[in-house]
């Protein structure tokens, strides 16, 4: 049974108002054009509305920072974008005692992209003991109080990772009521749908989201990897480290501990899914992994929240386009990710974790 990567899935909603759909049927499989000039590999930042601008990403803090680090502790509250439409509003979140939250992990930069643990099994083990605990904790809660839960115990050490697809509206919503300012990091593989890109600048913009950070690899290694970009055929796992798993790495080193937007519903392999475990690096936090596709869809159509507008056309999970072709009524949503080539994960939540 296929994994499944985050944030794909089916949802019965109407797509973005006025958006035309006909690029993907030329971006599909067996895509063999030029790179498109997509951004730089240096980080962007995208601003509330939906522009890419090559400027650096915001050093606000995350609301609930520590009084007293960066420069001024926590920043002054900023009203939600999405009032109104239920659930909390505020962007603060309450306090925790100095004693009331789980210390971060402790880890040195290294180069590549690389997290240096100052006592590597020690720190592995105690990793995983956290995110047990933590799990013990808060895993059976409502997913945005996991949510908030994750911000107030790692301040300014949290990312959510998004891959801004088909059920990716969920999570971004619940975190902008929270605080709109949470860095959101998303991986440009270069060789995304066009569409897949829209909707990423309108739900960045119709959410108000302050801190989304786009990356990607470095256009000199892919010229060098991949000169035909043809690797995909040739050797899809290798391209998807060079493309995805090592720029998610690199962006990943100021975090203690990331979000995902993974579900138990996805696929067998993730019916035991914990809303909080460890992997080699980094506390990981699921806050919808006990929620299934009647759940999404019903909370994007309370919020009426848009849809990634390729799930129209047939695309219940959406990669990259070469590597993503149409579903047929009754295949499995997972069947147009590298068909026929016998591979099922990107990555990216492949881990060589100690368990402890």
């Amino acid at each position: 049974m296929p994994t499944h990567n985050d944030d794909d899935g089916r949802v019965g909603v109407s797509p973005l108002p006025g958006e035309e759909r006909s690029s993907a049927k030329q971006a599909g499989e067996g895509d063999m054009s030029p790179e498109r000039k997509g951004p730089s590999p240096l980080t962007l930042s995208l601003s509330p509305a939906g522009r890419g601008d090559q400027i650096p990403p915001s050093d606000r803090p995350v609301a609930g920072a520590r009084q007293g680090s960066g420069e001024g502790g926590a920043p002054p509250s900023h009203p939600s974008p999405l009032a109104g439409e239920g659930g909390a509003t505020g962007s603060l979140l309450p306090g925790r005692s100095e004693d009331g939250g789980l210390p971060p992990s402790p880890t040195l930069p290294r180069k590549g992209g690389e997290r240096l643990s100052r006592a590597s099994d020690a720190d592995s083990q105690s990793r995983a003991e956290q995110a047990a605990a933590l799990d013990a904790e808060i895993g059976q809660l409502a997913p945005e109080v996991i949510l908030r839960e994750a911000m107030a115990r790692f301040p300014g050490e949290l990312a959510l990772v998004s891959s801004f697809g088909a059920e990716s509206a969920v999570l971004l919503h619940m975190a902008a009521h929270i605080d709109r300012h949470l860095p959101v990091v998303f991986v440009d593989t270069l060789r995304l749908f066009p569409e897949t890109l829209a909707y990423r600048d309108a739900l960045v913009a119709r959410l108000g989201l302050a801190d989304v950070r786009t990356v990607g690899p470095q256009r000199a290694v892919m010229e060098q990897a991949d000169p035909w970009h043809a690797l995909f055929r040739v050797d899809p796992d290798r391209c998807c480290h060079l493309r995805k798993v090592e720029p998610l790495a690199e962006a990943l080193v100021p975090f203690a501990a990331w979000i995902t937007g993974r579900k138990r519903y996805q696929a067998t392999t993730r019916a035991a899914l914990a809303a909080v475990e460890a992997d080699a690096t980094h506390i990981k936090i699921s806050p919808l992994a006990s929620w299934g596709a009647p759940e999404i869809a019903a909370y994007m159509q309370a919020h009426a929240l848009p849809v990634h507008p390729l799930v129209a056309q047939g695309y219940p999970s959406i990669g990259c386009a070469p590597c993503t072709t149409q579903v047929a009524p009754g295949e499995d949503p997972r069947a147009g990710r590298w068909r026929g080539q016998g591979k099922v994960e990107c990555g990216i939540h492949v881990s060589a974790a100690r368990s402890g």
